[in-house]
């Protein structure tokens, strides 16, 4: 017989006491979820999950028949809470929410707000080094133009922000090349935590990726705190203290230029932290 699913009961207990407060709040503004919040309630209160206990205790609740279903329907809605409530938090979540913004101002022909939208969204992704939103900003930029026949608009934008879209594709492709590093120097740090042979082999040809030859070949802030995080990790690996504590502190120094990215890359700066203490 097949386990029932524990995952809302996962998700219920990782949420924090205020994002239970807002789940219920955001429920309570339409009356169909209230099923959702009598199951949610009902789980919430487990210290372990029992779908039959469930059952037993909901079993005049109409949506009971149909358990597996009101399970998803509950995850589905926890879920679109926590997007509300965090929707103001992550910079990523930000941007996210202006180019949804300026897609719907754009399709009601309202053309000048939306490029209000889009030039403040391009700043902060510019500030941030959100590449990845940036490139879909100035697509977003460009088809406006397109739309209002903006002739001096689009020969500026073939003139100066084209180059710069191809720029940042580099940029992006840059960063996925450096995320692939990183994964390779887990790996082998793994590897060589389960006493695999050829590791050797594996941190030397690493040291040999054109990429690692030089910190210029990192072309935006989250690559070189990349770039900062995999050379050290390989030199602790060779066990080359010094020169792992060296990078490490480049990478810290890095960020700390940047102040107002610390926030926004705060898992890998107290990640180099830790590793240097």
């Amino acid at each position: 017989m097949k386990t029932p699913s524990n995952e809302l009961f996962n998700l219920i207990k990782s949420l924090t006491p205020s994002e239970k407060v807002f789940f219920k709040q955001f429920s309570s503004r339409k009356t169909d979820r209230n099923n959702y919040v009598i199951l949610f309630d009902s789980i919430n209160q487990m210290k372990q999950y029992d779908e039959e206990a469930v059952k037993t205790k909901l079993k005049n609740q109409p949506f009971i028949k149909n358990l597996k279903q009101a399970k998803s329907y509950t995850i589905e809605a926890i879920l679109k809470s926590l997007q509300e409530y965090h929707s103001t938090e992550s910079v990523a979540a930000k941007l996210c929410n202006h180019i949804l913004q300026a897609d719907i101002l754009i399709n009601k022909r309202l053309y000048p707000q939306a490029r209000k939208i889009i030039l403040k969204a391009e700043k902060i992704a510019r500030e941030f080094s959100e590449h990845y939103y940036l490139g879909m900003l100035l697509s977003r930029k460009r088809a406006l133009m397109l739309m209002e026949s903006d002739q001096a608009g689009l020969k500026t934008f073939s003139e100066k922000e084209y180059p710069a879209e191809l720029r940042n594709l580099d940029i992006i492709r840059n960063q996925i090349d450096f995320n692939n590093l990183d994964v390779q120097t887990i790996y082998t740090t793994n590897s060589r935590i389960a006493g695999k042979e050829g590791d050797d082999k594996k941190l030397n040809a690493l040291l040999k990726h054109p990429l690692l030859q030089s910190e210029e070949k990192a072309l935006s802030l989250p690559a070189r705190l990349k770039y900062s995080n995999v050379m050290a990790t390989v030199f602790t690996l060779r066990k080359d203290w010094a020169k792992s504590s060296s990078y490490l502190e480049e990478g810290i120094l890095t960020l700390e230029k940047e102040p107002t990215s610390i926030k926004h890359n705060a898992t890998i700066y107290f990640q180099l932290m830790g590793n240097l203490i």
